[in-house]
């Protein structure tokens, strides 16, 4: 890691000790835009960043804290050119509505983009499970996952997501010829 690296690797930690502090006192909203903070600096944080905000989006989702107004939706949605300014916008409204499965989807879209593999394959990991988990699963969600993955280079988990989506559309013909080229 680079010296530059580094320092902002440190300056992150300091918003992700100062969102903890937030969450402790109740600030969980305090807590979202520290970690967010702290993300911009170390985007690929996984078990600092963006674990931690999970966590803290299903402890304020359990105590009552509020869905993004759509005002926020609207803004969030449309701010920002970057991958990165995507990404946390995203993150802002899954911390918001963490059950909202839409904008897990544009943070792993947008993590894909900026090259955030790390947090792209934890993103994935989440949407994954959470579809296998599902009632009905998504077949548009698991042909996204396939195409993350290969574009992260986690093909053995790029296989898995084309099985899954061929289950569901056995004779879908560009998805076993995906899965071909995959094994």
């Amino acid at each position: 890691m680079s010296e530059s690296g580094a320092s902002a690797q440190l300056q992150a930690k300091v918003h992700f000790e100062k969102a903890r502090q937030a969450a402790e006192a109740g600030g969980f909203d305090r807590a979202i835009e520290a970690y967010l903070e702290g993300l911009r600096l170390a985007p690929d944080d996984v078990s600092g960043g963006h674990i931690e905000l999970r966590v803290l989006a299903l402890q304020r989702l359990e105590r009552g804290g509020t869905k993004p107004t759509a005002e926020e939706v609207t803004e969030r949605l449309s701010a920002g050119t970057g991958p990165l300014d995507r990404m946390l916008n995203a993150e802002y409204l899954l911390a918001k509505d963490p059950n909202h499965v839409a904008y897990g989807e544009a943070v792993l879209r947008a993590a894909v983009a900026g090259g955030y593999h790390e947090a792209a394959r934890w993103m994935a990991d989440l949407m994954f499970l959470a579809n296998n988990n599902a009632k009905k699963p998504s077949v548009d969600l698991y042909v996204l996952l396939k195409n993350s993955y290969r574009t992260i280079g986690q093909f053995e988990r790029a296989v898995s997501a084309c099985q899954r989506a061929i289950l569901l559309k056995p004779h879908d013909r560009a998805l076993l010829r995906d899965f071909k080229r995959l094994r």
